[in-house]
């Protein structure tokens, strides 16, 4: 697993959210526009998203800015989950391996039959990673850290794509561990209280501030609101 990933306390912190992409997440439709022509239908279009659990267009109502930075945070949350279950899963055969040559030359067959496998999925998962890493220009788990800083590595990639892709991958996590996902971290409440001063906007969702933007005629969220904390 990459240094990059490994150091980033960001990224353990959006695990929680990342968990939510444990259903694949289907591809945007080709050619659909990003954003919406007005907030009220932005929201609409982000809350379909949350239902079914679809990164892609979760992502796509996302301004530029905070859409890359939903990109880093995925990339970097899949690549910590899947590489610490990957990891787990070698460390276990390396203890059985150990085992089976301490045994008895008598033992030595019941040894290797019972010493743990990689799980094939896991095996399966970390070759998927790969594939998708590459395919966005981004490293694999084992590949060689080349020190650079993450902004750089995703000046050019397509945030879209890499927040649908990664995000499906986290589905393996779950096949390989039984994990459920969670509710979508997306408020369901009424947007109240909306007002747009020019290519600018603020409003209130489900009582939590959120404030759009508006770019080549098309309206994006700038941010996304957060959820109260529960009382301690």
């Amino acid at each position: 697993m990459h240094a990059n990933a490994r150091r980033s306390s960001t990224a353990v912190g959006l695990i929680a959210l990342l968990s939510m992409a444990l259903a694949p997440a289907p591809s945007r439709a080709a050619g659909a526009p990003l954003g919406a022509e007005t907030p009220e239908k932005l929201v609409e279009r982000m809350r379909k998203s949350a239902e079914k659990k679809d990164f892609r267009e979760l992502a796509a109502c996302l301004a530029p800015e905070p859409r890359k930075e939903l990109a880093q945070m995925i990339w970097m949350g899949a690549t910590m989950m899947i590489g610490m279950a990957t990891s787990m899963g070698s460390m276990a055969q390396g203890m059985g391996e150990a085992m089976a040559g301490d045994a008895k030359e008598g033992e030595a067959k019941k040894a290797d039959a019972d010493k743990p496998k990689v799980d094939p999925k896991l095996a399966a998962l970390a070759k998927r990673y790969d594939d998708v890493a590459h395919k966005h220009g981004l490293p694999g788990l084992k590949d060689e850290d080349s020190g650079a800083d993450p902004a750089a590595l995703f000046a050019k990639i397509d945030a879209v794509e890499v927040v649908g892709d990664f995000g499906a991958l986290l589905d393996g996590i779950g096949e390989a561990t039984g994990e459920a996902a969670p509710a979508p971290p997306v408020p369901a409440g009424k947007l109240e209280g909306l007002k747009i001063d020019g290519d600018k906007a603020s409003a209130k969702l489900d009582g939590e501030p959120i404030t759009f933007v508006k770019i080549d005629g098309r309206w994006f969220i700038a941010e996304l609101p957060k959820k109260p904390e529960a009382p301690e």
